[in-house]
């Protein structure tokens, strides 16, 4: 029988016609799909009411057949489910986790309170479009289905504590998108930065409100403890604010006391380079990790 990918939507919505796109990707894979009946919904914000979203959130999670978990995408809801998921007792093994942007919530709790290695990277809805270059695309399948263990990425180093850096940096990966980081602070599943390095990215945010979200990161201490930060991709559809985002990341940069770099390929768009939240390395310009995939 062919391996079973769990299909969760935990935050938004997306066109019903996705799903058989889903089953004829993940069939192309050698995988079967395993997609809720009821994964949409009607709700105000999200795919599905929270009881539902979480109910199957919670199924995919302790499922005894399945070790990979596929988020459609992102969007908005899956910290709403957090109340109820830190209500589970975790099951006797691990799985992996896949999504980004709005997924960073469960990634937190899962990588933090279940230990879990979960992964940074594409949702099956940009896979079975396809909505991803050719790169990332053929990355994320080598790592899920073609038993790669391995990802290397050049680091672009931007502050002097980044310049001078001559020994090797090793610490678990941890962070995503800026504002679900941002959102988990006061929470008890609260980024733990200690002493981690941090990834952080984010997609249509003007200057001023990527600028206040680091500010208000730095100010409740969080790159206090981390080993090092690195910025992925922060984008804007308008070229004017695009231009103006630099500048606050190098000012952001150049005011940190611990290493900063810059990862391009890492955030919301048609590059969507995959990570995992555990053990990295930075050494000689590049960031290094090693994993078994769960």
């Amino acid at each position: 029988m062919p391996p079973i990918v769990d299909v969760i939507a935990p935050s938004g919505r997306f066109p019903i016609e996705d799903l058989a796109k889903i089953h004829t990707y993940l069939e192309n894979q050698g995988y079967i799909a395993r997609i809720p009946e009821d994964i949409l919904g009607p709700d105000l914000l999200s795919a599905n009411s929270d009881a539902l979203r979480f109910e199957q959130l919670k199924q995919a999670l302790l499922a005894e057949d399945s070790q990979l978990i596929w988020c459609v995408r992102g969007g908005y809801g899956a910290t709403r489910l957090i109340p109820e998921l830190e209500k589970l007792t975790p099951p006797p093994f691990k799985k992996t986790l896949i999504g980004f942007s709005d997924i960073t919530a469960l990634h937190l709790f899962l990588s933090q309170k279940w230990d879990w290695q979960t992964m940074h990277g594409a949702s099956l809805r940009q896979m079975a479009e396809p909505d991803l270059n050719e790169y990332s695309r053929s990355l994320t399948e080598a790592v899920l289905f073609q038993g790669q263990t391995s990802l290397q990425y050049t680091l672009n180093p931007l502050n002097q504590a980044a310049k001078n850096l001559t020994q090797p940096l090793q610490a678990k990966l941890s962070g995503g998108n800026l504002k679900l980081v941002e959102a988990s602070l006061g929470t008890r599943w609260q980024i733990d930065a200690e002493p981690k390095i941090l990834v952080l990215e984010e997609v249509s945010e003007y200057d001023f409100r990527v600028d206040r979200s680091l500010t208000h990161l730095a100010q409740a201490g969080i790159f206090e403890t981390c080993q090092a930060v690195v910025l992925g991709d922060f984008t804007h559809e308008h070229a004017g604010h695009q231009a103006k985002l630099e500048p606050v990341l190098q000012r952001f940069a150049n005011a940190m006391a611990v290493p900063v770099f810059r990862l391009p390929g890492m955030g919301h768009g048609k590059e969507n380079l995959p990570w995992f939240y555990a053990p990295a390395k930075i050494s000689d310009g590049a960031l290094l990790q090693t994993f078994c995939l769960i």
